[in-house]
């Protein structure tokens, strides 16, 4: 099974490791309580959902692909919801077949899947499956949401209501594998490292500018 989950982070807390999504919908690690390698240092900070994607099919061109979301209380949950998105599938819609992608910034990327998370006590956990429509081979982005409410907890400002991580599916004939970060090692020679359908340099620069149209 291909498992990718909220990384644990390697220094001290900055925003992009404290588990809470950002407006730019950056990585954000788990961080829950995790010593940073060996340098001792311990962030406190974490969500109340930590968030995890796995799958156990094969990442194949135009063959559909089942993803599992977990998540596992960190603290008490009294209600909440996790939405699954396809950003570069959103791109790629809105740019349409053969352009640049492109999507507005500001503008919220359509959900893919969602679902109501039930009251939740510490250790429990949540699972839910989503269908990702078959694609062509290359290489897109699944993020996660949660947004999740409960009591006060002793955590303080260190405890957040909203966690986000995300995968990335590498589509292919030969490889196709789930990564928790963009690999460019992945890439067969003479094939640009870039999110979407697979491509080469000669047909990048043929295609209109992004800017032209948007």
């Amino acid at each position: 099974m291909a498992v990718c989950a909220d990384p644990t982070p390697t220094g001290t807390a900055t925003p992009a490791d404290t588990g809470r999504a950002t407006d730019g919908g950056e990585l954000a690690g788990d961080g829950w309580l995790a010593a940073a390698g060996d340098s001792g240092i311990v962030d406190p900070f974490g969500p109340r959902l930590a968030l995890e994607i796995s799958t156990d099919g094969e990442l194949l061109p135009s063959a559909s692909v089942t993803l599992t979301i977990t998540g596992e209380a960190r603290e008490v949950i009294n209600s909440g919801e996790v939405v699954v998105r396809l950003p570069t599938k959103a791109a790629m819609d809105y740019a349409g077949e053969g352009q640049p992608l492109y999507y507005p910034i500001g503008d919220t990327v359509p959900a893919e899947a969602s679902w109501r998370l039930p009251a939740m006590v510490e250790g429990d956990t949540w699972e839910g499956t989503v269908t990702v429509p078959g694609a062509d081979a290359g290489y897109y982005m699944v993020a996660v949401t949660a947004d999740t409410e409960g009591p006060a907890s002793d955590l303080g400002p260190y405890l957040f209501d909203d966690s986000y991580t995300h995968a990335w599916m590498f589509v292919s004939d030969t490889d196709g594998q789930l990564t928790d970060v963009f690999e460019d090692s992945l890439f067969a020679a003479g094939v640009l490292p870039v999110p979407g359908p697979f491509t080469t340099e000669a047909e990048f620069l043929a295609r209109p500018s992004a800017d032209g149209d948007h």
